[in-house]
Parts: C-alpha cells; structure tokens; sequence
C-alpha cells in the first residue's frame, strides 16, 4: 500500500483509530521534547532515556499501519505504559508541591489515556476480524482476486514482506 493510499484511505476503514492514535503519540513526543529542558525533574529517567522515548513514539507513530496487528499490539502496550508511568509523575509531582509538573504530567496520562482506548479498539476489530487486508483494499478500492486468501493479499499490500505483520 502506498504511503498516499493509506492516506487517503486509513481514516474510513471501520473501527480503525490507528490515525488519531498516531496524532496523539506524536502529540506526546511533542509535550516531553518541550517539557524536557523546561523541567529539571520531568523524568526520574536519565535524559538520554527521555529523548530515547520521544524516539520510540516517532518510531510507533510512523509504524501505525491497518496492516500491522504488532505494531498495533505495541501501540496498546506503550498506552498501557505511558498512561501508567505519567499518571504515577503526575500524583508524585501533585504531592511533591510542583503543581507545573503535575499538570504537564497529567497531560500527558490524558493523551496516553486516549491512545490506549483507541489503540485497544483497533486491536479488538483485528482480533475480531473486522479489519483485515480484505477490509483495507475494499476501502482503499485497490484490485481483488477472489482466489486470494487473507494472509497472501496482505503480502501483497506490504510488498510480499512478511516480517513486517
């Protein structure tokens, strides 16, 4: 699938979120990029391991695929994690007294709040069989062979890389 067919075709796939998804985490790698000089104390991480996870987030965001159920299960999982871990920063900054830090903190647990429902959608309609490589090509109107089972017609759609799903 090409990088302007899944453009202009993700968003009216059914029950797939992976564009917000996308927006938000790019949206978070965003908040933690500002936020990372501003705050001597945003993270009890060492700072390369702060730039390391806005990297990730760039690297997830741009892997979100209605193709890619492992992308889509790490999408899930990095919900999980970051709703938990800024949710936990934002109560200890609350309790600390720093109330900026507690805010940004709780900005962040909001959007990782979103992406993680968002991205347990997509994951369910996958699991379901609601979004599959039939689905994506019937909504991006790409040609079908009726002979051609789920898995061959994903190969095809990802270029016959199958490391990639």
């Amino acid at each position: 699938m090409t990088e302007n067919t899944e453009q202009k075709y993700a968003h009216k796939i059914p029950h797939y979120y992976g564009d917000v998804v996308r927006r938000l985490f790019m949206f978070a790698g965003i908040i933690i990029l500002v936020a990372l000089p501003v705050f001597e104390n945003f993270l009890p991480i060492p700072t390369l391991f702060s730039i390391f996870i806005i990297i990730l987030l760039i690297v997830f965001a741009a892997m979100t695929n209605p193709l890619l159920r492992i992308v889509n299960r790490i999408n899930v999982g990095s919900g999980i994690a970051g709703l938990a871990l800024f949710e936990y920063f934002a109560v200890m900054s609350f309790r600390a007294g720093d109330l900026d830090l507690a805010a940004v903190h709780q900005v962040l647990a909001f959007v990782f709040f979103f992406a993680l429902y968002l991205s347990m959608k997509t994951f369910r309609a996958m699991v379901t069989g609601q979004i599959d490589a039939s689905a994506v090509a019937k909504t991006a109107q790409l040609p079908l062979n009726e002979e051609e089972d789920n898995e061959s017609l994903m190969k095809r759609l990802l270029k016959d890389d199958p490391g990639r799903f």
